[in-house]
This record gives structure tokens, sequence and C-alpha cells, in this order.
């Protein structure tokens, strides 16, 4: 099983970070390993590493069938379902990393930085899933919201982009990009994250 994400899907977050969008057609794509998952009730482990760790909320895809170079037309006979998802970034790492060109994997692969939903299947969806707007709040305060619709490559361009590079298999995780809105978390920070036409997960961020 792998998890593939993808970073600057979102032009307003790629805007909050400073960086330059390139390419929408080629969209930056890294890693995570296995042992990032975490699923309900967690907690989220902050790594003792790092003391800048910031919350991302994405529609994750998750795959059901081993494919190679799906047609973004047929990418939804290969969907599974969907989940919400965080991808939690050490954002001191990925800094450092950025300014060598060196690759995001310890800023983005530490224990627990992929903390995700249930699985939702295409049946249970409610409503278009490349319109449904997603929100996170920490702390009951919201701190990113916006939608799949703001997504520079939607759910099927996402498949057919990534699928044209590797084959996916089933249970394959692609984090498709998260909105504006990122900022830090702490030991004993609740966050909620939420997407409309799924529904909406809770984890507490350990204290030790």
């Amino acid at each position: 099983m792998k998890i593939v994400c993808l970073g600057k899907n979102y032009r307003a977050h790629a805007q909050e970070m400073q960086e330059l969008l390139g390419d929408v057609t080629k969209p930056l794509v890294f890693l995570k390993p296995p042992t990032a998952l975490l699923y309900q009730p967690g907690p989220i482990r902050l790594p003792d590493y790092s003391t800048n760790v910031h919350h991302e909320i994405e529609l994750v895809v998750e795959i059901g069938v081993r494919c190679k170079a799906v047609a973004a037309a047929h990418a939804w006979e290969v969907i599974a379902g969907y989940r919400v998802g965080l991808d939690l970034t050490a954002r001191d790492l990925q800094q450092e990393a950025k300014r060598h060109g060196w690759p995001w994997t310890l800023a983005k692969g530490f224990d627990t930085s992929a903390p995700i939903s249930r699985l939702y299947r295409p049946d249970e969806v409610d409503g278009e899933i490349t319109a449904t707007r997603l929100r996170l709040w920490v702390n009951g305060d919201l701190r990113q919201e916006g939608t799949t619709a703001q997504m520079e490559l939607a759910v099927p361009q996402v498949v057919a982009y990534l699928s044209g590079y590797m084959t996916l298999e089933e249970g394959d995780l692609l984090f498709t990009g998260t909105p504006a809105g990122v900022g830090p978390i702490r030991p004993g920070d609740e966050l909620i994250a939420a997407i409309d036409a799924l529904g909406e997960m809770r984890f507490t961020v350990a204290t030790g």
C-alpha cells in the first residue's frame, strides 16, 4: 500500500507558502510511509525533532483495483472510495529541505502524520465530490475552509496523472492537496476535519 501525495494542488495554499505554482499539469508529488497512517481515535503524536508541525486537511482518494495509465474519463472506475485526511507537516524541516533542494520525506513521513477517516464508498457520497467543502477546526476555531472545486487537478486528473507514472494498487491512498489556512498544532489541541460530501473526523494531539 502506498500513500501518494500532491503538493501545490490549490493555488491559494501555494501562494500562502510563497511557492511558484508552475505547470499545473505536473504537480509536485511525494510519498508517506504506511507507518504515517493514523486511525481514530488516535492520538496524533508530534515528532520530537520538530517545533512547528502544521495541519493540512485533504480529500483522500482510495484506489480499488490495480491499474496503470488510466484515462481521466475512466478514473471513476478504479476508485474504491474517499476519506477525510490530514497531511501533517513538520514545517521547519520542510523549509530546511527546500533551502537545500532536498526531498521532503522527513518533514512529511513521521509516525501519525497521515490521520484518516473511515472509507466512504462512492454510493455513500452525499453530493459531487469534485465540488465539496473542506473545513478544519483547531480547538473550535475555524482554520481552513475551501472546496475541491479549487483543485488545480480534479480527482479524475489526479488518478490519471499518478497512474501514468506508477502502477496504482488496491488500497493505495492519494492525498489530493490542501486549501489555504494551514497552521501549527500543539500538544492538547483537538482537531476536527470535515468534508461536506463525506463526514468528519476528530483527533487530539498527545500531550506526552
